[in-house]
């Protein structure tokens, strides 16, 4: 109850609301991995899938391809902060400035050496790749590879603070106040057995980001959860939000007019976050997906975000406080608890489906097996005095037998905790879907009522609704829409 309790308070404690993700059009990609929006206007953005760059000259309007890397898949992108309508890409092997729509190769990796992350700073351009960090000015001509990093370090991430490097790594989070005095202040994991060595493959860093309002935050994104640090790095500690505490975190976005929150791009999905009161929303309204690579806000307040399915944006807009209270929010409407317990039984993967099962084994452990016959008799003697075999008329047996063991341990037991361990995963994803839609749905029907919709965004927001119904009777057999009719004393659910 108490994380449901959370669920809606910061849900409706935000003051912004959101509309829904609109598939980007004339773009023929499917997949994204990257999203930027150009800092000097809103009209300039820039996405990258598989091996070709794409360009929009007039916020996303219209789209061109730039650049495609051949043979390889472009492995990050990024646009300078002070050249206007320039870019960084890294493919495998190869790094490329483009600067309008003009494609410069600018450095060629060594052998056995591939890129991983590229970004640019004051002038200085710097590449992560598989062996180390390497970096050069604005010439190009004269690459180097920074000493102070492990030789065959993996540099996934890197961002800049106060005159500070953060570079995070396989081997933990770097610092350096200078190009070469690298020093490790953050260990991701330490390896003590075979065993663990295996495992933290799937442990790594994927963003790293000093916090755009605060330069003292740095926060990391893993492949396993959230870290943030509000002291320049010298202390990181996890972010204990329940959805993204195991979530892989591949992108941290923020906006100025809402600078107490962090955007999430997560293999579970978009997340507004805000640390302080540790509290989230997910937004998912109209994405096909949760595979979320990249998100990246325009000034104006759109978001922009790169998936497996393609590219998608939204626009932030006001709702207007018309429930003064929660509670007359939530009249009328089933509990939480209702819709998850209907969906539960009606899905067949209540937890007490278990308990009946592990009560029937052991009841079964008592009735023994039981055959039954029918058969004739045939009797005989042998002996000076004998004189063949005598055939008697057809009988009924019955045989019984118990195996004892079965009392102390049943082989059937290793069946049932298969079979459990599959029915709570099921569980689990019901109950994040009926979450998700279930508080979507509240959130439609608190912008429905505003006053300042034309009757197209009206008539658009009453679709949604029964869209969402739908999906909850779909999950729960019809139930949501019955109690709904209950409660309301109506023969049509809204």
């Amino acid at each position: 109850m108490k994380l449901i309790l959370a669920l809606i308070l910061s849900f409706f404690s935000l003051e912004s609301g959101f509309a829904a993700f609109i598939n980007v059009r004339g773009i023929e990609n499917s997949f994204f991995h990257k999203v930027y929006i150009s800092p000097f206007e809103d009209n300039l953005i820039y996405a990258a899938g598989n091996n070709t760059l794409f360009k929009s000259s007039n916020k996303g309007k219209l789209w061109q391809k730039v650049f495609i890397a051949k043979a390889e898949e472009l492995k990050d992108i990024f646009v300078d902060e002070y050249l206007y309508d320039t870019v960084y890409l890294a493919s495998r092997s190869y790094l490329y400035r483009v600067v309008e729509n003009k494609v410069e190769k600018i450095f060629s990796l060594p052998p056995d050496v591939e890129s991983i992350c590229i970004k640019s700073h004051k002038g200085i351009v710097y590449l992560g790749t598989n062996q180390g960090l390497y970096y050069s000015s604005d010439d190009f001509w004269n690459w180097k590879k920074m000493k102070g990093l492990p030789e065959d370090s993996i540099v996934y991430s890197l961002d800049f603070s106060l005159g500070n490097i953060f570079a995070a790594t396989d081997r933990g989070v770097y610092k350096a106040t200078s190009r070469n005095d690298f020093r490790r202040i953050f260990v991701l994991k330490k390896v003590d057995s075979e065993e663990e060595e295996e495992d933290e493959d799937d442990f790594f860093p994927s963003v790293l980001k000093v916090d755009e309002f605060n330069p003292k935050t740095v926060y990391l994104g893993t492949s396993k959860g959230l870290f943030a640090s509000y002291n320049e790095g010298a202390a990181f500690s996890k972010a204990y939000i329940s959805i993204i505490e195991n979530a892989g975190i591949r992108c941290i976005s923020q906006i100025s007019s809402d600078k107490q929150a962090l955007y999430l791009a997560t293999d579970k999905g978009i997340f507004r976050i805000n640390l302080e009161e540790k509290t989230y929303r997910s937004l998912f309204e109209g994405l096909p997906t949760k595979d979320i690579f990249w998100v990246d806000f325009a000034k104006a307040g759109i978001l922009f975000a790169a998936t497996d399915k393609g590219l998608f944006f939204k626009e932030e807009f006001t709702i207007p406080a018309s429930y003064s209270k929660l509670e007359e929010l939530l009249e009328r409407e089933p509990s939480f608890s209702e819709v998850q317990e209907a969906a539960l039984r009606y899905n067949e993967v209540h937890p007490g489906k278990i308990a009946k099962w592990r009560k029937a084994l052991k009841v079964r452990a008592v009735f023994p097996e039981v055959s039954l016959d029918y058969d004739k008799t045939i009797y005989g003697a042998y002996g000076a005095s004998y004189r063949g075999a005598i055939v008697g008329p057809r009988d009924w047996g019955i045989n019984l037998k118990w195996d004892i063991g079965d009392l102390i341990w049943n082989s059937y037991e290793d069946d049932i905790d298969t079979r459990s361990r599959l029915v709570t995963q099921l569980r689990v994803n019901i109950l994040d879907d009926i979450n998700a839609v279930y508080f979507e749905r509240l959130r439609v029907k608190l912008e429905s009522i505003n006053k300042t919709l034309n009757e197209d965004e009206k008539l658009r927001k009453q679709l949604r609704l029964r869209e969402l119904t739908a999906a909850l009777d779909a999950y729960t057999g019809g139930y949501f829409s019955e109690r709904l009719r209950e409660l309301r004393g109506c023969n049509e659910s809204k």
